[in-house]
């Protein structure tokens, strides 16, 4: 029984990384034909779609509803994980695990947030005006939280460049916080948990 939870967590995060990749790639516009495509659609958009209804995620040509798909994948994952170490389960467990699975989809949103900022901060220190497809894409995820993070930091409005670096340092604090305070507390209510 326990060697069939662990195969079965390790098939839903294997499915997770799945859809993070089907994202990714359909940044890309040029790889959103043929039939590898078609087969990652087929893999992934059926499940996508049971996200989809959830309208305040979807803002213009940005849709964040894969978030929470990944986010039920992960809690999921981990609660099947506990369940084959431990054989048991209560509420604080089921609740701590389901914290744990937030806080990594957080990390890893962060991480990606903060390659983003470094990558377009060095694009804007390369070429001036970069006009490729990517860059409005990534300014169209990025463009409001910099300014926002960086007028409430700073109290008044900034460039983007200034704003992606308020941004960048913001995330950095925000990962190493969780990662030293939150996620060690996590962990701890599990009192044991599975080494992968």
């Amino acid at each position: 029984m326990r060697t069939a939870l662990f195969i079965i967590s390790n098939l839903i995060s294997a499915y997770s990384f799945i859809l993070v990749f089907r994202i990714i790639i359909f940044w890309f516009t040029g790889m959103r034909y043929g039939a590898f495509w078609n087969i990652l659609r087929t893999i992934t958009d059926p499940y996508l779609r049971l996200f989809h209804g959830l309208t305040f995620l979807r803002r213009g040509s940005v849709d964040l509803t894969p978030i929470p798909a990944i986010l039920v994948l992960q809690i999921t994952a981990m609660i099947l994980r506990y369940l084959a170490v431990t054989a048991e389960i209560s509420v604080v467990t089921i609740l701590a695990a389901a914290g744990l699975a937030v806080w990594h989809t957080v990390f890893w949103l962060l991480v990606v947030l903060g390659i983003l900022c470094a990558v377009r901060l060095i694009s804007l220190a390369v070429t001036r005006h970069p006009t490729a497809p990517i860059w409005a894409v990534i300014d169209g995820i990025l463009g409001r939280p910099a300014m926002a993070i960086s007028r409430g930091i700073q109290g008044r409005r900034a460039g983007y460049a200034s704003g992606l670096i308020v941004l960048l340092v913001v995330v950095l604090l925000l990962a190493a916080a969780g990662a030293l305070l939150l996620a060690p507390a996590l962990v701890s209510l599990l009192g044991v948990w599975p080494r992968v």
